[in-house]
């Protein structure tokens, strides 16, 4: 009974992992697309293409920089 449920339970993950992956590479395949698409334009004009930055990278990014404003709290 206990080998049954555990293994139910590795299915359900199993199948929840299956499901993250695909997602993921729909994603990506999406990404791809885009990026393709924006350089395609970028070489058709003189000017270089606008960057355009998800709200992910730009947490990234303001997060980095308060970290690096901060002084070394370790520092002896």
């Amino acid at each position: 009974m206990v080998i049954e449920q555990k293994e139910q339970n590795f299915a359900h993950k199993r199948k929840m992992m299956e499901s993250q992956l695909s997602l993921l590479r729909d994603q990506l395949e999406a990404e791809k697309k885009r990026r393709l698409e924006l350089q395609q334009r970028g070489a058709g004009s003189a000017a270089a293409p606008e960057r355009h930055f998800s709200r992910a990278s730009d947490l990234r990014m303001s997060r980095s920089k308060s970290i690096q404003r901060q002084k070394s709290p370790f520092r002896v």
